[in-house]
């Protein structure tokens, strides 16, 4: 029965964690915004990598925000192409959330015919 358990965790675990989906921002022009923040915001910057950050807030030449091995990053504006801000996708998630109910129930119908067939 360890396998169920594992199984009742990791469906349990994706139930609670959701769906996030990423849109688009334009980056704020800096005469317009002297201060702005953003709660969790995917970072593409010029050469290709992406950086995702926390609490993070504009300033007139700079990115700032909190990353995720805890500490502040500071990013110059123009090395940042694109700006991703995350969203909760609420329909992704009820339909994770049906779908995962409903390998439950199939499992469960699966586990219980075996165990009355024997």
């Amino acid at each position: 029965m360890p396998f169920v358990r594992v199984a009742i965790c990791l469906i349990f675990g994706l139930l609670v964690a959701g769906c996030t989906a990423w849109r688009p921002m334009s980056v704020p022009v800096p005469s317009d915004t002297p201060s702005y923040l953003i709660s969790r915001a995917r970072l593409v910057m010029v050469r290709g990598d992406t950086v995702v950050l926390r609490r993070m807030t504009f300033t007139r030449d700079s990115v700032m925000g909190v990353g995720a091995d805890s500490a502040t990053h500071r990013l110059a504006r123009r090395d940042v192409s694109r700006i991703e801000v995350s969203h909760p996708a609420t329909t992704l998630t009820a339909l994770l959330t049906i779908a995962l109910g409903f390998a439950a129930f199939l499992g469960l119908a699966i586990l219980y015919a075996a165990a009355v067939s024997t």
